[in-house]
């Protein structure tokens, strides 16, 4: 995607899904991929496929305020970034768990 080659990109991300590796793995690329392409649809569609998914969820919700903030919305994604508290949880319950 750096180097706009957006079209193998994608290709590699349907490469990665069709030999088994989880397409959740994938949300935030193909979301990136969609915002390359300025396709709100497929932007909305993989931003949905991360809601309730608590290891992806916040991810989103941050690259979800930067769209709003790169668009000029700046007020909505303040709020967009004030909702991710359950990230920071899940990180520390991460490290814990790798330290102990």
């Amino acid at each position: 995607m750096a180097l706009n080659r957006l079209d193998e990109a994608k290709s590699a991300l349907d490469r990665g899904v069709a030999i088994g590796i989880g397409p959740e793995v994938f949300i935030p690329a193909y979301y990136n991929l969609a915002f390359l392409r300025k396709d709100e649809q497929g932007m909305q569609e993989q931003f949905a496929l991360a809601m309730g998914k608590s290891d992806y969820e916040d991810a989103m919700l941050s690259i979800q305020s930067d769209t709003e903030a790169y668009h000029g919305r700046l007020k909505k994604g303040r709020e967009t970034t004030r909702k991710p508290k359950g990230w920071r949880r899940s990180l520390l319950k991460n490290i814990h768990k790798t330290r102990f």
